[in-house]
C-alpha cells in the first residue's frame, strides 16, 4: 500500500504514524488517511486513532492503535455536498424567487431571483419572513404576517398555490407576484422545512391592463362607429332618394326639351342637351358605384363554397353583350372551390374581367389569363391582360375611391371597382396587388385563405 493525506493525493510519510509518536507521555491522536493498493490502485481513507493507556496496577504504559474504514462515509459526504452544490445552481438559475425556511421560519436559503424581485435582503437578513407589505389582489385586503403563505406552510402545513400579491419592495417599489408555498416532512412524517416560491409577474400584469384600457378605448370607438354607420345609413337613404329624383328630372326634361324643339334645334344646342342628359346619367351611375362600396363595407360577409370555375363561366356568359364581335383568347386554369362570400366573391371576378376586357378593347386580340397557385394557406389567384396598363409610378392611387389612371375620353368608368375589390379582398383576410407596363397589359393578384 501507498499512504497519503486525507486530498488523496500528497503522500503522507510514514514517521507521522501516530503508533511511531514517542508513548512515553499519555497521548491520543487521530488522523485521516488515504491509502492506495498498489496493484489494483484502489483508494481507501481511514480513520486512524492511537490512545496511550496507563496500567493502573503495573503502571505500564500499553498503545492501542484503532483504525475506521470511513470510506463509504466519505463517499457519502461527497454525494450529499454535491447534491447541495447541484441544488444551489439550479435555485440560482431559476427564473422565480425561491425561500426555504426550517420549520420555525427561519431562512436558511435563498436565490438571487427572490432577493431582486424584493429589491433587497432585509427581511432574508432578520431571518424571518416578518414586516412585508403586500394586498391580497382577489380580496383587496392588506396581508397580515400570519396570512402570508410561508407562514401558513410552516405554522399549519398548508399548502398554497398561485396566490396572486401586489406587494411593496424594500426600495418603495410595487410589484405583482404570484405566491405558492408548501411543507416538506422527513419521513416520520415531521415537518422540517417549508419552501416558498414568488414569480414576478408584474409585466403580465402591466399589459392586462393595458390591455384593459385598449379594449375600454376600442370599445368607445365601436359604439362611435355604431353611430357614424347610422348617419351613413341615413346618407345612403337620403343619397338613393332625395339625390335621384332631381337627377332623373334633369335627365327626364332635358330629353323632353330636345324632342319639342327637335325641329328647329341647332347642333350645339343639341349637343349641350346631350351632355346634360350624359353627366345625368353618370351622376346616377355615381351614386349607384357608392352606394355599393358603402354597402360592401357594412354588409356581413355570409361565407359558403365558392366554386370558381362555375362562377367565372357565369360571369363571361353574363358580359357577352360587352365581347360581342371581339377577338378573345382565354387562359382559364382549372380553378378551386375557395371559402368566400357568393356575391361578394363574384363582384371581385366582374370587376377585374370587366377592366381586362376594358383596357384590351383596342387590340386586335385580347388575351386574358386567369390562373392560380396554391400554398399551405391560401390560394393566390392573377388575372392577367395584354391592354393597355398602366404606368407603375402611380401604383398608389390604383385602389382609391374614385382614382382613374386613365382618362373617360381613353376609357369609361368611375373609379370605384378596384377600390371594390381590394375592400372585399381584404375583408376576406386575403391581399390584393397588382403590376402593369403602359401599353403592355397588367396583371392583378388577389388571394383568398383556405380556411
Amino acid at each position: 500500500y501507498e499512504s497519503y493525506f486525507e486530498d488523496g493525493e500528497t503522500p503522507y510519510p510514514g514517521d507521522k504514524f501516530p503508533v511511531n509518536n514517542n508513548i512515553n507521555e499519555y497521548s491520543e491522536e487521530s488522523n485521516i488517511v488515504c491509502i492506495k493498493n498498489k496493484k489494483t490502485n484502489v483508494k481507501k481513507w481511514l480513520d486512524l486513532t492511537f490512545n496511550v493507556l496507563l496500567e493502573q496496577n503495573s503502571k505500564k504504559k500499553l498503545g492501542v492503535f484503532t483504525i475506521r474504514d470511513i470510506t463509504m462515509e466519505r463517499f457519502a459526504k461527497e454525494k450529499i455536498r454535491e447534491s447541495e452544490d447541484l441544488l444551489q445552481k439550479i435555485l440560482e438559475r431559476l427564473p422565480v424567487g425561491v425561500y426555504i425556511a426550517d420549520k420555525d421560519g427561519k431562512i436558511v436559503k435563498e436565490n438571487i431571483t427572490a432577493v431582486e424581485i424584493w429589491q433587497g435582503k432585509k427581511f432574508i437578513e432578520l431571518n424571518k419572513y416578518a414586516k412585508r407589505k403586500g394586498i391580497n389582489s382577489k380580496t383587496g385586503k392588506p396581508l397580515n404576517d400570519e396570512y402570508w403563505a410561508m407562514e401558513r406552510a410552516y405554522r399549519n402545513g398548508e399548502f398554497s398555490k398561485n396566490e396572486e400579491i401586489e406587494i411593496e419592495c424594500y426600495d418603495g417599489t410595487r410589484k405583482y407576484i404570484l405566491s405558492s408555498a408548501f411543507p416538506i416532512y422527513s419521513k416520520k412524517g415531521e415537518m422540517i422545512n417549508a419552501v416558498e416560491v414568488n414569480y414576478d409577474i408584474t409585466k403580465l400584469k402591466e399589459d392586462e391592463i393595458e390591455i384593459k384600457n385598449l379594449n375600454k378605448e376600442l370599445n368607445n370607438n365601436y359604439e362611435q362607429l355604431s353611430i357614424l354607420n347610422k348617419e351613413l345609413e341615413a346618407f345612403s337613404y337620403s343619397v338613393s332618394h332625395d339625390l335621384r329624383a332631381p337627377l332623373r328630372h334633369m335627365q327626364g326634361f332635358s330629353d323632353l326639351l330636345k324632342k319639342h324643339i327637335a325641329n328647329s334645334i341647332d347642333e350645339k344646342s343639341s349637343y349641350y342637351i346631350d351632355k346634360i342628359s350624359a353627366s345625368a346619367k353618370e351622376m346616377g351611375q355615381l351614386i349607384d358605384d357608392l352606394l355599393v362600396f358603402s354597402r360592401i363595407g357594412r354588409s356581413e360577409i355570409q361565407k359558403a363554397d365558392v366554386n370558381l370555375d362555375l362562377l367565372t363561366g357565369e360571369v363571361i356568359y353574363e358580359l357577352k353583350q360587352e365581347i360581342k364581335n371581339r377577338k378573345i383568347k382565354w387562359n382559364i386554369q382549372k380553378l378551386p372551390v375557395i371559402k368566400g362570400d357568393y356575391f361578394l366573391v363574384k363582384t371581385v371576378i366582374v370587376n377585374l374581367i370587366s377592366n381586362a376586357l376594358k383596357f384590351t378593347s383596342e387590340k386586335e386580340v385580347a388575351i386574358i389569363d386567369f390562373g392560380y397557385k396554391e400554398n399551405e394557406n391560401e390560394f393566390e389567384f392573377y388575372i392577367k391582360d395584354n391592354g393597355a396598363g398602366f404606368d407603375m409610378e402611380y401604383y398608389d392611387k390604383l385602389f382609391g375611391v374614385f382614382q382613374r389612371l386613365h382618362t373617360k375620353e381613353e376609357f369609361e368608368g368611375t373609379g370605384i371597382g378596384l377600390a371594390s375589390v381590394k375592400r372585399i379582398i381584404t375583408r376576406h383576410g386575403g391581399k390584393v396587388s397588382a403590376e402593369a407596363e403602359l401599353n403592355k397589359g397588367a396583371t392583378f393578384y388577389f388571394s383568398f385563405l383556405k380556411n
